[in-house]
């Protein structure tokens, strides 16, 4: 597990993504995603996690993970509030799973980082695979 934490990257979209998901809710205040970013950030690198731009604020990673996720519709920023699309959280949860294996079982909610152990039934989810030979 050390020689994957040494090269594969922590990317402001992968880390904001799985402080976004740690919070089991729809709609988190700024303030509060901010220091969840900072604490996931803080433990990946007392892991030696290689965090990409480790060396910025955590204002200015949540502002280039928010580019991102404005570009591909994943979130919506309205004043001190951030609210994931529904529609999008496969994507969301697609980031947040590349990094959840280099955080420690201590942080929140990481067992939840998968549709299949969300309790909320309305979101949306990725269809199960068909089988070969199986007809709609």
């Amino acid at each position: 597990m050390e020689r994957v934490r040494a090269i594969v990257p922590v990317t402001a979209v992968a880390l904001a993504s799985a402080a976004l998901l740690s919070f089991e809710r729809h709609v988190v205040t700024l303030p509060e995603l901010l220091g969840r970013m900072r604490e996931f950030r803080d433990r990946l690198l007392a892991v030696n996690a290689k965090v990409v731009r480790a060396d910025r604020s955590i204002e200015t990673t949540w502002e280039n993970a928010r580019r991102m996720f404005r570009m591909r519709r994943i979130v919506l920023v309205t004043g001190a509030s951030v609210a994931v699309m529904s529609r999008q959280r496969p994507l969301l949860e697609y980031y947040a799973n590349s990094v959840a294996h280099l955080l420690p079982q201590a942080a929140p909610s990481l067992h939840r980082m998968t549709p299949a152990a969300e309790v909320d039934g309305s979101l949306y989810r990725l269809n199960e695979p068909r089988k070969k030979g199986a007809r709609d």
